[in-house]
């Protein structure tokens, strides 16, 4: 069974990932797109796919001195993480 990350996982991630200070005054349309491209970058063969899914920020990338590899692969780590909780966490109970 594919493991596929939940709405508030996703919004976890985004904000562990890309950007500390994102909150609910982004709205509801645009979190449901974030969480759609972290599930997508999570979901993606490799690190460079993923990339490419979240490229198209580059704006916000230049801005901050990052690189969309570079998210992707914090984003891919944190995903990684959460599953890795996620299943100790249910083997406990």
């Amino acid at each position: 069974m594919e493991l596929q990350l939940s709405d508030e996982q996703a919004r976890a991630i985004y904000c562990q990932a890309i950007d500390l200070l994102a909150d609910d005054g982004n709205g509801e349309h645009w979190w449901r797109e974030v969480c759609k491209e972290m599930r997508q970058v999570d979901a993606a063969p490799d690190a460079p796919a993923a990339a490419r899914i979240i490229e198209w920020w580059h704006d916000d990338w230049a801005r901050a001195g990052d690189c969309a590899l570079s998210a992707a692969l914090r984003v891919r780590q944190a995903a990684a993480a959460t599953y890795t909780t996620g299943i100790q966490n249910n083997s406990k109970g």
